[in-house]
């Protein structure tokens, strides 16, 4: 049964969105499979957004099969520092009162061709856009 490619999950101190690429399942790959494993670590995770999609990224380097583009908000809950990464055409983005404070910007290859994480890219976190 599917469920769809598409994982996000929220807690006090991180927020993240994983849009997976549908177009695995036409491979017999499950597209939800790699945006949950990179979910759920980086939920798992502590630091700031970067390092937290890193260390899920460098630990699903070649398992599950599939992709994503991805968008990860984390705030310290020591300093209250704010940071966000991300990678492809997911955006994270900072309003307050109707106006946009901050936001990343959508990464492409080409039109239509998102920057996307998976053991079949050569796309990485450390390239994501970020803001603190």
């Amino acid at each position: 049964h599917r469920l769809g490619e598409d994982v996000g999950f929220g807690s006090p101190h991180r927020i993240g969105v994983f849009d997976g690429v549908g177009g695995w399942y036409r491979k017999g790959v499950d597209a939800r499979a790699y945006p949950l494993a990179l979910a759920q670590h980086v939920k798992s995770q502590q630091g700031d957004a970067r390092s937290a999609l890193q260390a899920a990224w460098s630990q699903h380097r070649t398992d599950p099969r599939g992709s994503c583009t991805a968008a990860v908000a984390c705030i310290d809950p020591t300093t209250g520092k704010l940071t966000a990464v991300a990678v492809g055409d997911c955006v994270a983005g900072l309003l307050r009162g109707g106006d946009v404070l901050q936001r990343t910007t959508p990464m492409f290859h080409r039109p239509s061709c998102p920057h996307q994480l998976g053991p079949s890219s050569r796309d990485e976190p450390q390239h994501g856009s970020t803001w603190e």
